[in-house]
């Protein structure tokens, strides 16, 4: 049922893509926004993103930025409010998806 629900949706959004409509264009962009935030565990790179993120203020090793100083501050800020490591990928896809819409909308 799960993947005749995720092949409507796609469909949907193939059709969605030839509108001009910017209330459309704002439902399409919420709808992939929540797939892709949603999803985790696919692929191999997210368990290295993991590991860092429950390891991050481990005392032996101390702050260091790992990975782009942007996303080790999210990483920072994300562990000190005591948040799970999906908030990375929700506040991550969040701000792609926010630039992701603000270039979409600049065409007529």
């Amino acid at each position: 049922m799960g993947q005749l629900l995720y092949v409507a949706i796609l469909f949907l959004l193939l059709i969605a893509s030839f509108s001009t409509s910017r209330n459309i264009l704002k439902l399409s962009v919420t709808i992939c926004f929540v797939f892709s935030s949603s999803a985790m565990g696919f692929g191999y790179d997210w368990l290295n993103y993991k590991l860092v993120f429950d390891n991050f203020f481990n005392k032996t090793v101390g702050f260091s930025i790992v990975y782009e100083p942007a996303f080790s501050l999210l990483m920072y800020i994300i562990s000190a409010l005591s948040l799970s490591f999906q908030w990375i990928i929700i506040a991550s896809h969040s701000i792609c998806f926010f630039f992701i819409y603000r270039y979409a909308t600049c065409f007529k």
